[in-house]
């Protein structure tokens, strides 16, 4: 119920031109919201990929753990607005 409620209002935001960032205690549940969020908004959380929705956000993950062209990688998405929802 509250990752339902909290998406809700990062959708409006994403849908406003804006960035959010989800940030959970510990890596194992920001990973666990990571994967139920794109599970829930399917090809909406796909952007810049091939059959991705049109109006569809990315969904960056950034933890400690990851390595260092990942954390590369998502900083870029985040920086360059690309990544709508940041989770970490």
């Amino acid at each position: 119920g509250k990752t339902v409620v909290s998406l809700l209002a990062m959708l409006q935001m994403v849908d406003a031109g804006y960035q959010c960032a989800l940030l959970a205690p510990t890596e194992v549940l920001a990973a666990q919201h990571a994967l139920s969020i794109r599970a829930m908004l399917g090809p909406l959380a796909s952007a810049g990929e091939l059959g991705a929705a049109e109006n569809s956000t990315r969904i960056a993950l950034l933890t400690g753990s990851m390595t260092a062209q990942q954390k590369r990688d998502a900083r870029r998405e985040i920086a360059s607005g690309e990544a709508g929802i940041v989770i970490g």
